[in-house]
């Protein structure tokens, strides 16, 4: 059975506003009516959270596709609170019987929905915002861009709403991808799948990874000469035969650095490759004076990642869902498939080391009431988990606005976890859970007290690995807090999460794309 559109908001849309303008009959939208005769594109923007990375990587490259970014807002994207400039557009069209055109931009609207309360990402504040943007610009609003697809299903639910008004979200959430496929609703163009099967993949193998050994920094691997430490990431690698193996692995690559990089795995080739002084093992780990054994194998899985030695960062590749290819993520009756059954690839398939130690994980989540972390990370990370012999134990809930509630509930559970993933409220406050963890983590080792500024000495840290995701730690300025990701308390704190530039970037082709396509149609209409 189809499932409803209003889910993910329905335990909030009683308390969404009926406005004064939407007591008229609803009016549907004209391509050539909201763009004054293919001459103009007006676009609202619905931001999630100012400082948040992701927020300000899709608030950016929206204003990047458009030309409207003003050039001084270098650092954050969403800095730009003030009219941004006027810009433009060009639309290829479709050979020559719909030629290309170039279309002026005007960003007419936007604004950070966060509630009163301090929730961001909110879709009541959406839905709020679209209610008055659409009395105030009525029929003259040619797309509606979202930094997630939350606040435009809440927008989509005004109560003045455009029938068939093009409408761009991210993060892939279930009903959104219903909502693509629905011959019979028209507004939701598109989303951006920002891959949480990798985000979660890399967050349960570093925990292994780390856990297991193979990441000491004090104990450096060796690819011929050159010395690294394996942090695994993955991407497509298209063999010689002509077949792709989307797995863990691919080539690997090291680090002018020589830090925290990586080398991952597809499946691995009969008879092992020969020892080689060239870093390229076809995607093989390389085990510790055991060079001819290629392998360990915690299997593959689908994804593409770039990591960043600099800021302890592995990030996944997002990709877009549109109507030409939402079926592959759709079952027969119109629902959309759930994480367990788009988890491509099973990490016992090719196990060659089993891994026989299980490691208790504590993880956070921001808010009970975020789709993407409730309906799509989590449960992938829930599928993975035993996977890998992790013992995930229930997830600390927060309040979707502060850290107190995660912080207390932490402490409170003592000292009995291997690994933390955290998720935070609010990015700014990585080192608040670092210095609530540390305790924990140094009871759980068996040290001793913990300093007040940590340990200066890089072997004195804890071998607990403290993996933040989906949020970024950064500073006031929109930077990425090096003083976290660098702490004097643990040895291995990383971040797991998308590419925000290369989704915001995505984000962007997508909306031209769209853009495009009902260009293309109008035209072809009015051509019958």
């Amino acid at each position: 059975m189809r499932k409803n559109f209003s889910k993910p908001v329905a335990i909030v849309s009683a308390l969404f506003v009926t406005t004064s303008c939407s007591l008229f009959a609803q009016k549907t939208f004209d391509w050539f009516v909201a763009t004054k005769n293919n001459t103009r594109i007006n676009y609202v923007l619905l931001i999630g959270q100012n400082e948040h990375t992701d927020s300000i990587e899709r608030t950016r490259w929206t204003r990047e596709t458009f030309d409207t970014r003003d050039e001084s807002t270098e650092i954050n994207g969403n800095a730009n609170l003030g009219v941004p400039k006027k810009g433009s557009i060009a639309l290829p069209g479709e050979g020559e019987e719909i030629p290309g055109k170039t279309l002026d931009v005007y960003e007419i609207e936007h604004g950070e929905q966060k509630s009163l309360a301090g929730i961001a990402w909110d879709p009541i504040t959406a839905n709020n915002s679209m209610n008055t943007w659409l009395c105030k610009h009525d029929t003259d609003i040619s797309i509606v861009i979202s930094n997630n697809d939350c606040m435009a299903e809440g927008a989509m639910m005004a109560s003045n709403w455009i029938k068939n008004l093009p409408v761009i979200g991210y993060d892939a959430n279930a009903s959104a991808i219903e909502r693509i496929a629905d011959p019979n609703n028209d507004s939701l163009q598109g989303t951006i799948d920002q891959n949480a099967a990798s985000q979660t993949a890399a967050m349960g193998l570093l925990v292994r990874n780390i856990l297991d050994d193979l990441n000491d920094k004090s104990k450096p691997h060796k690819i011929g000469t050159i010395e690294y430490n394996p942090v695994y990431t993955w991407k497509d690698e298209t063999h010689k035969d002509g077949t792709n193996d989307r797995g863990f692995g691919g080539e690997s690559s090291v680090t002018e650095e020589k830090g925290y990089y990586i080398n991952g795995f597809n499946k691995p080739p009969i008879p092992p490759v020969p020892y080689s002084d060239e870093p390229k093992l076809d995607g093989l780990i390389c085990p510790v004076d055991n060079p001819n054994n290629l392998y360990l194998g915690y299997s593959r899985i689908e994804g593409e990642t770039d990591p960043s030695s600099a800021a302890h960062e592995i990030l996944s590749r997002s990709f877009a869902i549109d109507k030409e290819n939402v079926k592959d993520y759709i079952n027969e009756d119109g629902s959309a498939k759930l994480p367990a059954d788009l988890a491509w690839g099973r990490f016992v398939e090719r196990n060659t080391k089993p891994m026989i130690s299980s490691y208790r994980i504590c993880m956070t989540v921001n808010s009970s009431s975020d789709v993407f972390l409730n309906t799509t990370l989590l449960p992938y990370m829930q599928t993975y988990a035993p996977q890998l012999n992790l013992n995930l134990d229930t997830p600390v809930m927060g309040n979707g606005s502060d850290e107190e509630k995660m912080l207390k509930e932490i402490a409170s559970r003592g000292s009995k976890y291997d690994a933390y993933l955290i998720n935070m409220a609010t990015t700014g406050d990585g080192m608040s859970f670092i210095t609530t963890i540390a305790p924990q983590a140094a009871a759980h080792e068996g040290k001793g007290k913990v300093p007040k500024d940590g340990w200066d000495n890089f072997k004195d840290r804890l071998d607990t690995p403290l993996i933040f995701y989906n949020k970024q730690p950064m500073t006031s300025e929109g930077n990425i807090d090096y003083g976290v990701m660098n702490n004097k308390y643990f040895k291995y704190t990383y971040y797991v999460g998308s590419s925000a530039s290369q989704g915001g970037e995505a984000q962007g082709d997508l909306i031209k794309k769209c853009l495009n396509n009902l260009y293309v149609k109008a035209e072809k209409e009015k051509m019958r």
